[in-house]
């Protein structure tokens, strides 16, 4: 772990793994910057940014952002060195961070990879893992989410599978990453909850709301 100084998200050192170089660079990318958070909490008044559940929390650069405009913002992040950074950069009282994966199922322990130079694509994997990490469903942890935004590497079906009560009740503002091969399906999964793509965010992130 080392220091490394961002311009770009407010000018100070942020605590960073020493072998990674690609996300980073993603990261401090004018379109992939705070700029994007910005972009999410302009699409809810300031009474309906209570909660926001997000993951993955990387190195702690979005779920810190994001408390400058939630009350409260709770950040999964499975990957341990990642998660040290994280809580190293992270002093705000509403950002609570959470050791572990989304999933369908809460308790699960799902083998995960890593990459050294890019962090960023840390992700479930039938491929030898890295490391283990415990899973957590949305519908378990029993929140009124007022956005969920997920960048969880291709595991994005199997998050809102675990989400779907809450999906029902609460209504969430839905941000994702979604991997190409996979946008149909995504896009059918919310259908059936009268929800419908309103969007796409600077860094190609697609926005999901529901149907007015």
């Amino acid at each position: 772990m080392e220091n490394r100084f961002s311009e770009l998200w407010d000018n100070r050192n942020w605590k960073w793994p020493k072998t990674d170089i690609h996300c980073w660079r993603h990261m401090n990318r004018t379109l992939c910057g705070p700029f994007v958070i910005r972009e999410v909490s302009g699409f809810l008044p300031k009474e309906k940014r209570n909660l926001i559940i997000q993951a993955g929390g990387n190195c702690g650069m979005f779920p810190y952002e994001y408390a400058k405009f939630f009350k409260r913002v709770i950040t999964f992040e499975p990957d341990p060195l990642n998660f040290k950074c994280l809580t190293a950069n992270i002093d705000s009282m509403n950002v609570i961070p959470i050791q572990g994966c989304l999933g369908k199922v809460s308790g699960q322990v799902l083998p995960v990879r890593r990459s050294k130079i890019n962090i960023g694509a840390t992700h479930i994997s039938k491929a030898p893992p890295t490391f283990h990490a415990q899973s957590f469903a949305i519908d378990d942890l029993h929140l009124k989410p007022d956005v969920i935004h997920l960048d969880v590497e291709g595991y994005e079906l199997e998050v809102l599978t675990g989400a779907i009560k809450t999906i029902e009740t609460c209504k969430p503002l839905i941000i994702s990453e979604i991997k190409p091969e996979k946008r149909f399906d995504f896009w059918e999964f919310l259908r059936d909850f009268s929800y419908v793509e309103t969007g796409v965010l600077s860094n190609g992130d697609y926005t999901y709301a529901p149907r007015s």
